[in-house]
């Protein structure tokens, strides 16, 4: 299966390696100009304007972390070697230790090492091709009874297709023609051929992604971080 990722942020890299993991290709179409770098510290000069809180203190929650042991452990490795600091929120709580407290532990990080982390990572899959630089415009759609995503529309004319469309370009960036342009004028690039994928896109502004059981399975929680004001952690 060919999932085609609309954003190369948190969500999408995240959401391109467990697909890629679960035995599918995957594709990134990020509209800035980043690359995968070797030094965590280059990331800070990444060019993010679309995001006003890049610079700003994340933390992964306990759950995230859980889920990059098990899925990404490279990825957590990067992190705490970048300088990540784990808190163990358990050792603060009174009374006896429970079943589970030793997996109450939050990850305080930076995003511009969260990015560097996932996008090094998703590089050195054979199944994912990032695609930095890539301007959206639309999406492509299927002729039916109900809409359905064939595929990603770029400036230039191209268009990049594949079995199942995620829309991970973020709250104010979401492309015409999909669930998160209600507002705003629906235009959509008409679709030579309507394919016989019965997938359609896939949203991943929260910890559900509504694709075919595998992907669902292997995506069952989202790889985000959420910001945390007053955190520093030991980022810069």
């Amino acid at each position: 299966m060919r999932v085609v990722v609309a954003g190369g942020g948190v969500a999408g890299l995240a959401a391109a390696l467990a697909v890629a993991r679960a035995g599918h290709e995957a594709v990134v179409l990020e509209r800035d100009a980043v690359e995968p770098g070797s030094d965590p510290q280059s990331a800070f000069g990444d060019d993010r304007r679309g995001i006003p809180h890049f610079f700003q203190p994340h933390a992964f929650l306990p759950r995230g972390r859980r889920v990059l042991t098990s899925l990404a452990p490279d990825v957590l490795d990067a992190l705490i070697g970048a300088g990540a600091e784990p808190q163990d929120v358990a050792a603060r709580l009174r009374g006896e230790r429970e079943p589970g407290d030793d997996e109450l532990i939050y990850l305080w990080v930076r995003r511009p090492i969260i990015e560097w982390a996932l996008r090094r990572a998703a590089a050195k899959e054979p199944t994912i091709e990032l695609r930095p630089a890539a301007r959206i415009v639309g999406l492509a759609l299927a002729d039916g009874r109900a809409p359905r995503a064939t595929g990603v529309a770029l400036e230039g004319g191209e268009t990049v297709r594949g079995d199942v469309i995620v829309d991970a370009l973020g709250r104010y960036r979401a492309p015409e023609g999909g669930d998160g342009a209600r507002r705003r004028r629906r235009t959509a690039v008409p679709s030579t051929t309507a394919g016989t994928s019965s997938c359609g896109t896939a949203s991943t502004t929260s910890t559900t992604v509504r694709t075919t059981p595998s992907i669902r399975a292997a995506t069952s929680a989202t790889w985000a971080s959420t910001p945390s004001a007053g955190t520093t952690g030991r980022m810069r």
